[in-house]
């Protein structure tokens, strides 16, 4: 829908409409894990936006981009320490730990990934003197030890709450039963 949006506005010459079609393609995009499409419809309504002088619109096309670049990264990371190859790289809640009181804005992501068998133990890179433990552990299994509170971290308890919510989703996105 929202390409038929796209293409609606593009022969209509509606520029603003188009800004905004881009940057809701981007979106979807992203959210859906296609960092490259996104960065794709991102530029051209990056490019769009300035031309049209919308610094508001700017500033928000440019936070897309750097959350699609920042995704990148953490996908490149993922290989690289815990020998894992990400298909996607879904965006969770992006939060402060405590407004007002702490300044670290947390960006959150669930990678999604065919686990090989050896994917727990120990991984990093040894010319940069890590030792990155890797846990595997069912869903029902994180669950409880939310519950029991054995899992005490924060960011942790609020990710595996998301993916409680959003896993039959995320499951059928990739095809998944």
């Amino acid at each position: 829908l929202c390409a038929r949006a796209l293409a609606i506005k593009q022969q209509t010459g509606d520029r603003e409409g188009t800004a905004i079609s881009l940057g809701n393609l981007g979106r979807i995009a992203l959210r859906g894990g296609q960092l490259e499409e996104a960065i794709g419809f991102l530029q051209v309504d990056l490019e769009l936006t300035r031309a049209l002088g919308d610094r508001r619109g700017e500033a928000m096309v440019r936070t897309n981009l750097a959350e699609c670049h920042l995704a990148m990264g953490r996908l490149r990371e993922a290989e690289e320490e815990a020998r894992l190859a990400l298909r996607a790289l879904v965006p969770a809640p992006h939060h402060y730990p405590s407004p007002g009181c702490v300044a670290e804005y947390l960006y959150t992501f669930v990678g999604l990934a065919d686990l090989p068998d050896g994917a727990a133990g120990v991984a990093g890179l040894h010319t940069e003197a890590e030792n990155i433990r890797s846990h595997l552990v069912s869903f029902d299994r994180l669950m409880e030890m939310v519950e029991t509170g054995e899992v005490n971290s924060g960011p942790l308890i609020l990710l595996a709450y998301w993916l409680d919510r959003n896993r039959t989703r995320l499951r059928a996105d990739a095809g998944l039963t």
